[in-house]
């Protein structure tokens, strides 16, 4: 978790968007979900790890794009 916080926090500031994949380990999921906000960093999550809906997902001020391997499966 210590990489992961590192490189999203390397890249993305305030006023930043990032896109991840619906199904994360649990460890970054959490750091997603409660951590991103108190910084302004915006988020989403795509209805899947299909390309097409990463893209959808993809903003003007996007500035990452995070997928892992090995991740959860259940979405």
């Amino acid at each position: 978790m210590a990489a992961v916080s590192s490189v999203l926090f390397t890249f993305l500031k305030n006023g930043d968007h990032a896109v991840f994949q619906p199904a994360l380990y649990g460890g970054t999921f959490h750091m997603v979900v409660s951590e991103l906000g108190k910084f302004g960093i915006e988020y989403s999550i795509s209805d899947s790890a299909r390309i097409s809906d990463i893209e959808k997902a993809i903003r003007p001020n996007t500035k990452l794009i995070y997928i892992e391997t090995p991740s959860n499966s259940s979405s």
